[in-house]
């Protein structure tokens, strides 16, 4: 509705909340502006199956879509976990997190049984857990993310180490160009 999509566009645009998330940037990010574009929940639906199905980045979503892109403070914590990027299950493992869930039905299911919508949450909400795990456990990483950003004046907090170091020198050489 109408009034969702204000108090969703009020949420994502405080100045004093910053989103964490696993896989945010290329996900949630398009998924949320789509919506507060005014996407209905089937058309939201087929596009996350697109971003999944195809393995979309943020930026090839918005423009094959033309998702308007909103200003939403989000922290992407993918490229910032060390090692080989694993999904955000294999982190909680190895952090010894407490429950661990899969998905219990494909990506492309319908959610019409009541039954589905609260293990689905459930879902949700582990992940929600396991994300502020690793983000806890990733918090001198963020610290020096926050300083090198107010440092160069860039964005480096969703940024591995190789991209940081990418970014800042690109942005000392004048290099203008599409960056992860």
């Amino acid at each position: 509705s109408d009034e969702d999509r204000r108090d969703m566009a009020a949420l994502f645009s405080r100045d004093d909340l910053t989103f964490v998330s696993f896989n945010g940037l290329d996900f949630d990010y398009p998924i949320l502006c789509a919506a507060l574009d005014g996407w209905e929940e089937r058309s939201l639906k087929e596009l996350a199956n697109t971003i999944i199905t195809e393995g979309l980045r943020q930026w090839q979503t918005m423009d094959r879509f033309k998702i308007t892109q909103y200003e939403i403070d989000i922290v992407d914590l993918m490229e910032v976990a060390p090692g080989v990027k694993v999904s955000l299950k294999r982190y909680m493992g190895r952090m010894g997190y407490k429950t661990m869930m899969d998905m219990p039905f494909d990506h492309d299911h319908d959610l019409t049984d009541p039954d589905d919508l609260s293990t689905t949450r459930k879902y949700c909400f582990n992940d929600c857990g396991g994300t502020l795990a690793l983000f806890r456990q990733l918090k001198e990483q963020m610290e020096l993310r926050v300083q090198l950003s107010e440092e160069h004046g860039i964005d480096l907090r969703s940024k591995s180490d190789a991209q940081i170091a990418e970014a800042i020198l690109r942005k000392r050489l004048g290099i203008i160009g599409k960056q992860n």
